[in-house]
């Protein structure tokens, strides 16, 4: 921001196919507890996460990625 302070973080998560049933319970935590507890702490949605596995071909991700940010930080 004008203050050079981090005003807003989007969190990505990339994972391999054999690594997703690993992280389900990380990812559900990010999802559902993370990112609502900390912008509840700062007052707005200061975060938000982003999930990308590679069983989506890299048009998705791209598409999936670029989506996300846009929407994040407009």
């Amino acid at each position: 921001d004008k203050n050079n302070q981090i005003h807003k973080v989007i969190i990505i998560e990339t994972k391999g196919e054999g690594f997703a049933a690993k992280f389900a319970e990380r990812r559900q935590f990010m999802e559902e507890e993370f990112v609502k507890l900390n912008n509840e702490r700062f007052g707005y949605n200061r975060f938000s996460f982003l999930y990308i596995e590679d069983t989506m071909t890299p048009t998705e991700q791209d598409k999936k990625t670029i989506t996300a940010i846009n929407q994040f930080f407009k």
